[in-house]
Order: structure tokens, then sequence, then C-alpha cells
């Protein structure tokens, strides 16, 4: 559901959770070794600490569209996107869905990995 908010005759869309394709760390710590896992992060981050098995994909090489074979092999997939908080990820979801990819976000990124 999507709900408008008027305001200064601008109008914002407030997304709920549920509108939101996305998933909690837990629940992906439950589907691993299964799933596949991207993480959009920079090299430097994803070389101090990644989920293993995580697939490294900058979230600028997403953006350009020049996606790299493990990548499109994955398309028809559910994969999960992570990053380090969650924006990025969201972003790059945002980003392969308008080319048809089944991706959700990790909620929390690699801050709530760490934390559980």
């Amino acid at each position: 559901m999507r709900r408008s908010i008027k305001g200064g005759g601008l109008y914002l869309f407030k997304f709920f959770k549920k509108d939101r394709p996305e998933i909690t760390v837990d629940e992906l710590a439950q589907k691993l070794p299964q799933v596949a896992v991207i993480d959009v992060r920079r090299s430097d981050e994803y070389h101090t600490d990644h989920i293993p098995g995580a697939i490294h994909i900058p979230l600028d090489v997403v953006a350009s569209l020049d996606l790299p074979q493990e990548l499109t092999e994955l398309k028809g997939q559910k994969i999960y996107i992570i990053c380090r908080s969650g924006r990025r990820s969201a972003r790059a979801v945002q980003i392969l869905r308008q080319v048809g990819y089944q991706a959700d976000n990790v909620v929390g990124g690699m801050l709530a990995w760490n934390k559980k």
C-alpha cells in the first residue's frame, strides 16, 4: 500500500514494509547456503568482512547495467542483496528489479548481520 502525503505542493510517498522487497538477516541466515547473496559494497569493505559465499558486485557495476555473467546466470532466481547498512543494497534492488531480477534487500546490511 502506498500513502500519498500532500505538503507544500509536493506529493511524498511513504512505502510500508510489506511493499518493499526485503528480508531480515535472521531470515537470510535460515536460507543459507542454498540462496544467492550479492554484496554491493566497495572492494575494501567486502574483503574486510562478508557473508561466506556472497558474490561481490559493487553498486557502481550494478548501476552501469554491465552485469557480470555470475549475476546474469541468476536471472529468474530469487537473489538477496546486501551492503553495509541497507541503503546501497536498496538502490541495487531497485535497479535489478527494473531489469527483471527477483531481488530482495537485506535489511540493516552487514551491520545487522554482525550483530546477530
